[in-house]
């Protein structure tokens, strides 16, 4: 099988075609396939159940919030969508919080653009006793160790404040780098080089690109790869077995086993669910920038949820391993 994701690939096919192709090779390998199956009658009945109504229902309501400018709003949407992880802790945090994953990262959000600015100096600047008072998760808990002796221990949702820190720091480290003030920077170049236009919609003198949706996802993942490039490198191993670890992770199997990597599986979810959130907010606002003419050309976007609701509906079938 040819390897996926080498960067003459991504410029051919687009950041689209590129997810779509990477993901349909890994679930050709004969070690997959053979274990997940897609039953095309079940995804042609199930889409015809859904329509405009079931689409509008879909739309997520705006958040009750004033922004000052498109700035600001570009600013907190982009920290929300980078931070929008931690379901592996959504048990502990209903324990915990009182919230689920998602909320307790839009919680964070809405009190950081309540009191503070968000843009690089915030990322950078933010620690881990700042998140119980911004997020609402405890770093530490109290813990009795017999009648009437207590002890103080961390708390289980502890490593998630410490990932929501490394993530900010990180993306603000790159602004500092690339001397944006914000995220909103990172925006409005990028769309005005993809788009071809200068500040204020003015001409470069050259034509913008015909993908622009998938453009932009690409960019993201190239300027903030720790944050929205979810690329997957898989191995095939000599039993046939396959391997599937995060690139750039250490590969800690068996130094005597034989493997041979087989490609790439890009996923993109992050930077595609930021990407179509810009396009539904931004693109009667300021159609030159924001209405992405191949936005739906844009993919799933995968995580652990969809494929407990694709076999609920039929669509995925699993072997009885």
């Amino acid at each position: 099988m040819k390897a996926v994701g080498a960067a003459s690939n991504e410029e051919e096919a687009g950041m689209f075609e590129l997810i779509k192709t990477s993901t349909s090779q890994f679930l050709a390998l004969q070690s997959v396939s053979r274990h997940v199956k897609i039953n095309e009658e079940a995804v042609a009945k199930f889409a015809a159940t859904i329509g405009p109504k079931e689409l509008q229902s879909a739309t997520r309501t705006p958040f009750p919030l004033k922004f000052k400018d498109r700035a600001s709003e570009l600013n907190f949407l982009g920290l929300l969508h980078a931070l929008n992880f931690g379901s592996g802790y959504r048990e502990l945090l209903h324990q915990h919080c009182n919230r689920g994953a998602y909320e307790t990262i839009a919680h964070g959000c809405i009190g950081a653009h309540i009191s503070q600015t968000i843009n690089a100096d915030f990322l950078l600047n933010l620690k881990l006793v700042d998140i119980p008072q911004l997020f609402g998760i405890p770093l530490d808990m109290d813990v009795e160790i017999k009648p009437a002796i207590h002890s103080t221990k961390h708390s289980p949702v502890r490593p998630l404040a410490a990932k929501i820190v490394a993530v900010c720091n990180k993306m603000g480290r790159t602004m500092r780098a690339r001397q944006w003030e914000g995220f909103s920077d990172f925006v409005m170049e990028t769309l005005e080089d993809i788009r071809g236009v200068g500040p204020g919609g003015q001409s470069k003198q050259r034509k913008g690109s015909s993908r622009p949706a998938a453009d932009f996802v690409k960019e993201l993942g190239k300027a903030f790869p720790s944050v929205f490039k979810d690329v997957y490198e898989f191995k095939q191993q000599s039993d046939d077995s396959t391997n599937t670890i995060e690139e750039g992770k250490e590969n800690k199997q068996d130094p005597a086993s034989t493997s041979t990597t087989v490609g790439m599986v890009h996923i993109y979810k992050k930077a595609q669910l930021l990407v179509n959130e810009l396009h539904r907010r931004f693109k009667d606002e300021d159609p030159s920038l924001f209405d992405f003419e191949d936005i739906d050309n844009m993919t799933v976007c995968a995580d652990n949820v969809l494929p407990a609701a694709l076999r609920h509906y039929g669509i995925l079938e699993y072997s009885e391993e």
